[in-house]
Formats: structure tokens, C-alpha cells, sequence
């Protein structure tokens, strides 16, 4: 139960890196909030007190699912238009 808050917070901010908000897109913006968010589900979870390794781990897991969360992002936006309906791609 201790993984699901990367990965939650990972998905929320691929989305948000896929929004479109200008102050979101330089790339060390981005890496900043996410190993922030990594040491934070560490030390949200209690885990930092076995060791800051798992520190590691949960910075690779935003990381991941902020990549999976910002490429669902994008691909729901190609296939759609603006009224929410499918896009006719042939």
C-alpha cells in the first residue's frame, strides 16, 4: 500500500506536465518537482526511517508513472476533439 502514493502522484503530475502550463515546461522544473514528490511519498510513508534508499526508489517510480501519466495525457488529447468526441481519423 506504501507504492500507491508515487504512483498517484506520479500520474497527477504527467498530466499536469502535459496541461500545457508554460510554467511547467523547463526540464529542471519538472526533475525538482519530481524527485520532491519522491522524498516526499519516502517520508510520507514512514520509510526514510529503514533507509533513505528507498528515497531512490520512490523518485524512479514518479518518475515512471509521471511518464505514463503524461503520455496518456497527450494520446486522449490527439484522439479527441474539442466537444470530447472522438476524432475521425480516417
Amino acid at each position: 500500500m506504501d507504492e500507491l502514493l508515487p504512483i498517484a502522484v506520479g500520474l497527477v503530475l504527467g498530466v499536469l506536465f502535459a496541461s500545457g502550463f508554460g510554467w511547467l515546461r523547463p526540464w529542471w522544473i519538472r526533475t525538482t518537482l519530481v524527485v520532491l514528490a519522491g522524498v516526499s511519498a519516502t517520508v510520507a510513508s514512514g520509510e526514510f526511517r529503514a533507509s533513505w534508499a528507498f528515497a531512490l526508489v520512490d523518485v524512479g517510480e514518479v518518475a515512471l508513472f509521471s511518464w505514463i501519466g503524461f503520455a496518456g495525457a497527450v494520446r486522449r488529447r490527439r484522439y479527441t476533439t474539442n466537444a470530447g468526441k472522438p476524432a475521425d481519423l480516417t
